[in-house]
């Protein structure tokens, strides 16, 4: 499994909902919710697999957090 710092697929800036939704769903989060930016980036309540998660990326599109 990536750890935090996972930059894969590869990561391009995040500048809108719409760019942070994709993301997320290339990093094979589903049902995303509650999608805020702030000022480090975007977060957002996902499902991966089985699991219910608070998910982060930066404004760099890179995982932050995931828990």
């Amino acid at each position: 499994f990536g750890g935090s710092g996972s930059t894969s697929p590869s990561a391009a800036p995040v500048q809108n909902e719409r760019q942070a939704y994709a993301r997320l769903s290339k990093l094979g989060y589903s049902r995303i919710e509650k999608l805020n930016q702030n000022k480090d980036g975007w977060i957002a309540l996902a499902r991966k697999g089985q699991r219910q998660v608070t998910v982060q990326i930066d404004n760099e599109g890179n995982l932050v957090a995931e828990r």
